[in-house]
């Protein structure tokens, strides 16, 4: 069957594709033929981009991805996740199960993860709209950074879940020829290396009040903040952390998220910057900005992001870390090599020329790392510090998987490669965890 590309579609054509098609009952559909489906995945793609997004809501079609992985993070910051508008918050009817976590009131235990999705005002007022009610700003730092070249985000092959011993193997992943949204949409694992972009201070601030402006009185707004790679002495890099801090409340965050891993970011040695392997300086970095906050009259929770730790360091973690802390968020991206097909690196260097051969992967093949982390957390919380606010992050792409993370003891379930391929996450989740029969 031949799908039909005219430039200048209607509404009327479009339904009648629709009905001839039978998009609706059989879309994704594993017993499609792969070229039908990539078809399909085009007449989609092509529908949204002529402003019949709404439309396609309305017959139950899935939209393609917020995020263009063909196009530079400047270039999609910059613009609306959507070509129409963000529907108000207000305005919105949606299922609830109100929550408070760490002080604050949640309409809902979801939220949004400290990701290229939450780089911008727009964005924030975007997801919010579509059911997120914790969202954390994408990290910011005390001056202007670039994002690393592209490309900065891309698809994987198919792979199973990955294990501790995919971790130190050392084998590389490897990145798939094109992102098949459409039959991966619940199974898609992808790998990023955007490093730590940020505008300066000036910039950021303005954008997080605006930010903070469009959520409602049941939401609220994180902000990741990063220190500095660039110096050999950690005084400084606790000063940025703590000076950007500060920069995060004055302009109106709920929460400090305390970005101690970031897979993507090597300093001045050419090391990976991940300070949650080191407890003891992640500790030091705590310290410093809850002490700088004391000493301007600021008081919001303060929260540190880490990635995956085997189960005897990341007790560690906790033993020193978890008593300073108001909540932790686990994990982030798991940092894997990843090459192209024909074995060579997937990422160029940096502009500096620094490596990338290691990148952060996130979506479905993470989930089994992630769950086994949030249930030591939960555990060392019960015995140790049972205020200790603890958001889920890793593999969340379906309803089952929220569900399976609120299960394991989890306060707050975020995401971003799920909210990426599927906007309307957040919705189906208070769908399904309202619904009379779940499995």
């Amino acid at each position: 069957m031949t799908i039909r590309k005219s430039p200048k579609w209607q509404n009327e054509e479009f339904r009648s594709i629709v009905d001839e098609l039978e998009l609706k009952l059989r879309i994704g559909s594993e017993h499609l033929p792969s070229d039908y489906q990539e078809a399909v995945q085009e007449s989609l793609e092509y529908c949204d981009l002529l402003g019949m997004g709404r439309l396609m809501e309305t017959l139950g079609l899935p939209r393609p991805p917020t995020f263009d992985i063909n196009s530079d993070y400047d270039s999609n910051v910059n613009r609306t996740p959507r070509s129409e508008s963000a529907e108000p918050v207000e305005k919105m009817i949606l299922q609830e199960r109100k929550i408070v976590f760490c002080g604050l009131r949640l309409g809902f235990p979801m939220g949004l993860s400290s990701s290229v999705l939450t780089a911008s005002a727009q964005w924030i007022a975007y997801y919010a709209s579509k059911g997120f009610d914790l969202i954390t700003y994408k990290t910011v730092r005390h001056r202007y950074a670039p994002p690393h070249p592209m490309p900065q985000w891309v698809p994987l092959s198919p792979c199973p879940q990955f294990g501790r011993e995919d971790l130190l193997s050392g084998r590389p992943v490897i990145r798939a020829r094109k992102l098949s949204w459409l039959s991966e949409r619940q199974r898609q694992t992808t790998a990023n290396s955007f490093g730590i972009p940020s505008q300066a201070p000036e910039i950021w601030k303005k954008d997080v009040a605006r930010a903070k402006a469009t959520l409602n009185g049941y939401q609220a707004l994180a902000v990741s903040v990063y220190g500095e790679e660039n110096t050999s002495e950690f005084r400084e890099v606790c000063d940025a952390y703590a000076q950007t801090a500060i920069h995060a409340v004055d302009a109106g965050a709920d929460l400090i998220e305390v970005n101690l891993s970031s897979p993507n970011v090597r300093d001045y040695s050419g090391r990976r910057v991940e300070y949650y392997s080191d407890p003891d300086r992640s500790l030091e970095i705590i310290r410093v900005i809850a002490n700088r906050m004391e000493d301007k009259g600021l008081k919001v929770p303060i929260l540190a992001k880490i990635g995956y730790l085997p189960e005897e360091e990341l007790l560690n973690f906790l033993k020193v870390v978890g008593p300073e802390l108001d909540g932790i968020s686990a994990i982030n991206t798991l940092p894997m090599p990843i090459e192209n097909e024909d074995k060579n690196n997937c990422f160029p260097p940096t502009a500096h020329g620094a490596s990338r051969l290691i990148a952060g992967v996130s979506g479905d093949g993470v989930r089994s790392l992630a769950q086994e982390a949030i249930s030591t957390i939960v555990k060392w919380r019960r015995q140790n510090r049972p205020s200790l606010g603890v958001i889920a992050i890793g593999g969340v792409m379906t309803p089952k998987d929220f569900v399976t993370y609120l299960r394991i003891g989890a306060d707050v379930v975020q995401c971003c490669t799920g909210a990426w391929l599927n906007d309307g996450l957040a919705i189906e989740c208070r769908n399904f965890l309202h619904s009379p029969i779940r499995n």
